[in-house]
């Protein structure tokens, strides 16, 4: 066993009262559980585009969204998702269709990106058809400049491909929003570098559906402001375990596909996603990253 020393001990101990400071400071902010729209508002425009963060941007209740971020070969910063897990992000089949045979967002540049157009008849995709035909895929900065305008709303930036922490981190400084914005990543070295990059910014350690036991250990390792829980690993006791250690919790929902799947093959009492939603509420969770934050709004109030 490594000891433990005076120093190391009384930096430790700085650092958890910062995060439940910071954690405090979340909760006055807005005594209500904290409503984002995941990659926007999907059911009102094409996930990560203009129109579904404008839709959240516009929508009283709501207070922010979350978004995923790539960069591309010529070092471009783009709002995008795609097919594919968490080991191979960025996929265009069945989401985008591409005048190249590239299979990833990852292998084309800016200028390729723009003439991609998405699938209408993708069941990946929730929004109207109309909606879809015209949709095209915005830079990182794009999105930003939008939510400027909306200084209440907060932007969750889930780093999801190679290198993106030091442009990614660069852009928000230069926009002058890092009070704004929260990065995270479910690869927690990433949120330490952001936090090496520049301690003040917010992050997120984020933790799929086996939760390890160690879970507060790894996320206090990587210098984590917040822990972002899959919605169906969230009970009262995680929660306030979490809470007590200074952290800011939040149920993330899986998208819009798989929640449909969800919902009939596990939830079978429940009459709707939304219902799936009131049962997350209850474990006590700081925030939820929901497919339909306007519905989550109305809950939220009505409580």
């Amino acid at each position: 066993m490594v000891a433990i020393t005076t120093s190391t001990s009384r930096r430790l101990s700085e650092k958890l009262q910062l995060r439940k400071a910071n954690l405090r400071k979340s909760k006055r902010k807005n005594e209500q559980v904290q409503i984002l729209g995941h990659r926007g508002a999907l059911f009102e425009g094409v996930e990560n585009t203009l129109e579904a963060f404008q839709s959240c941007c516009e929508l009283e209740g709501c207070d922010g969204v979350e978004l995923d971020v790539f960069k591309l070969k010529d070092e471009s910063l783009v709002v995008f998702h795609g097919t594919g897990g968490d080991e191979t992000p960025g996929l265009l089949k069945e989401y985008c269709e591409s005048e190249t045979p590239a299979e990833s967002i990852l292998d084309l540049n800016f200028h390729q990106v723009q003439k991609l157009e998405f699938v209408e008849e993708s069941e990946h995709l929730m929004a109207s058809q109309e909606m879809t035909k015209r949709a095209r895929i915005p830079t990182l900065r794009q999105v930003l400049e939008l939510f400027r305008q909306y200084p209440d709303k907060s932007v969750t930036i889930e780093l999801k491909g190679e290198g993106t922490e030091q442009p990614t981190v660069e852009l928000v400084e230069d926009l002058q929003m890092t009070d704004q914005v929260v990065l995270s990543s479910f690869k927690h070295a990433r949120v330490q570098q952001v936090k090496q990059l520049n301690p003040s910014l917010r992050t997120a350690a984020i933790f799929k559906g086996q939760v390890p036991s160690d879970y507060l250990q790894l996320a206090s390792n990587a210098q984590a402001d917040e822990v972002h829980l899959r919605y169906d690993t969230c009970s009262v006791e995680r929660v306030q375990e979490a809470q007590q250690e200074g952290f800011h919790v939040m149920a993330w929902f899986r998208g819009p596909k798989a929640m449909k799947q969800d919902v009939s093959d596990t939830y079978v009492d429940a009459v709707s996603e939304t219902t799936v939603y009131d049962m997350v509420l209850q474990t006590g969770v700081n925030a939820i990253c929901c497919n339909r934050p306007h519905e989550a709004v109305d809950l939220v109030q009505k409580q």
